[in-house]
């Protein structure tokens, strides 16, 4: 589109017109006569297109515009708006760190980044980080989150048990450090090594555990085996959950699962057998669907699996629109679809001559991620194989440079970013654009166009939701 032309997007779903207003990031039902009359003169500014209006068209162009639509106002420059506080979010703002305690861990899980499946090129390894590396690291956090009103550290892998001893003397220090201020602890883990020190710690901690389990035994053991043997390890994980949960106290605020849902299976499958079980009464269960886009390996989705799981999702909605008590058992992507299309079109003050689009967070504030041997990464899901995703270690701090270049990837294709109907929901971050060795234009502008396509689906599905009162239950 011009960019001389009003900044909209024009949508036709359920037999209805829709124009979706890019600055104030409205919708709005429109005639199918200005529709067509929008759509013929796409190049053409707020002024031109009332002059060009019949009557009847002008009346409904002036009622968009009172409402702040049809401006064709557009970004001059493509820069992050936390650019300019980078100096001291940084300095002062840090609250997140992720401690690799070991690259090593007990199973092989076919979907894992590290299992050699994916492009990541990521692999487990006998590699645990020393006391020395996290020591500096809870130093820096210290240093660096003076104003952060909460801290978090969390204990990442591999398998982090596996380095229990390490994590041990990190809470004992941190506790010591931070003495005074708020601080809670996490960790994601397949629970296979539990003993009653653990427990302990955990129970006599503001501890956080997210525990990866995959439902029943059948679906559990298809993707999640031990490493030596290719043993199956449902068997040890819930007997490890079922300890834990009797042990640990308020286990409802302080154990979560993690359950990723393999879409070559049945989707009903999962959902029974966390309904049916009490062991995962009052315990959160999250859903999600395991990333194909990184696998080495052919993903056949089994078409009963999205039958069933879009019948959930209609049947969840279903429910609110009947006014039943809005208390879903599991986290799943139903919850996460319907608040995030509620929130995706909140309405917007007009773009200022600075935009960027919102993928990027800023590195090192939201999530500072320390390898085995000190590096910082911008979050566990980046490659800590690719340099270019590096903003610093434990012995210099912060890399400035590369943090800047993370947070404004969208500089690399900026003349396209200035126009684009996606600016504001467009959510590339650096992580999708590394091919290891650095960020690839070309995979950026590939992903451009899958995002175009992604943002005319979601605001057909606002558009559903509203249609179907399902916003009301936010409200």
């Amino acid at each position: 589109m011009d960019n001389n032309g009003v900044f909209v997007e024009l949508i036709y779903t359920m037999g209805k017109f829709y124009l979706y207003d890019v600055n104030t990031n409205g919708i709005h039902e429109i005639s199918k006569s200005l529709y067509c009359f929008i759509s013929d003169n796409s190049e053409c500014d707020y002024s031109v297109l009332l002059d060009k209006a019949e009557t009847k068209l002008k009346n409904e162009l002036e009622f968009l515009y009172d409402q702040g639509c049809l401006s064709n106002n557009r970004p001059k420059i493509i820069e992050h708006s936390a650019t300019g506080y980078l100096s001291s979010l940084t300095s002062q703002y840090v609250s997140n760190l992720l401690l690799q305690v070991t690259k090593n861990c007990n199973f092989k899980c076919r979907y894992c980044a590290f299992a050699g499946d994916t492009n990541l090129e990521r692999s487990h390894t006998d590699q645990s980080m020393d006391w020395e590396v996290a020591k500096k690291a809870i130093d820096f956090l210290y240093e660096k989150g003076t104003l952060s009103k909460k801290i978090s550290i969390s204990f990442y892998g591999g398998e982090p048990l596996l380095n229990f001893r390490l994590i041990k003397q990190a809470v004992e220090y941190a506790d010591k450090k931070f003495a005074g201020r708020r601080l809670r602890y996490a960790m994601t883990t397949n629970l296979s090594i539990l003993t009653d020190e653990m427990i302990e710690i955990i129970r006599t901690h503001d501890f956080f555990v997210t525990v990866s389990l995959d439902g029943s035994a059948y679906l559990h053991n298809k993707n999640r085996r031990f490493l030596k043997n290719g043993a199956e390890t449902h068997e040890m994980v819930v007997k490890n959950l079922r300890k834990l949960r009797e042990k640990v106290g308020d286990y409802t605020n302080k154990i979560s699962i993690n359950t990723v849902v393999d879409p070559e299976e049945n989707y009903n499958e999962y959902l029974e057998y966390y309904k049916n079980n009490s062991l995962f009464d009052d315990i959160k269960v999250e859903f999600s669907t395991i990333d194909t886009s990184r696998l080495r390996y052919d993903l056949r989705i089994n078409q009963k699996f999205k039958v069933e799981s879009d019948i959930y999702k209609l049947r969840h909605y279903l429910s609110l629109i009947g006014n039943d008590q809005y208390k879903p058992d599991l986290i799943n992507e139903a919850d996460n679809s319907l608040l995030g299309s509620y929130y995706y079109f909140m309405p917007k003050s007009r773009l200022g001559d600075k935009e960027h689009h919102r993928g990027p967070c800023v590195p090192g504030i939201r999530k500072l991620f320390v390898t085995t041997d000190g590096h910082f990464l911008p979050c566990e899901k980046v490659s800590e194989e690719s340099n270019c995703m590096i903003i610093g270690d434990v012995e210099n701090g912060f890399d400035y440079a590369n943090i800047y270049r993370l947070l404004n990837i969208g500089k690399l294709t900026e003349t396209e970013c200035l126009s684009c109907i996606c600016i504001r929901h467009c959510s590339i971050c650096a992580r999708d654009i590394d091919n290891i060795y650095n960020l690839d234009v070309d995979f950026k502008r590939e992903i451009c166009s899958q995002r175009k396509k992604l943002l005319k689906s979601k605001i057909e599905k606002h558009i559903i939701f509203n249609e179907l009162g399902l916003f009301n239950v936010i409200k």
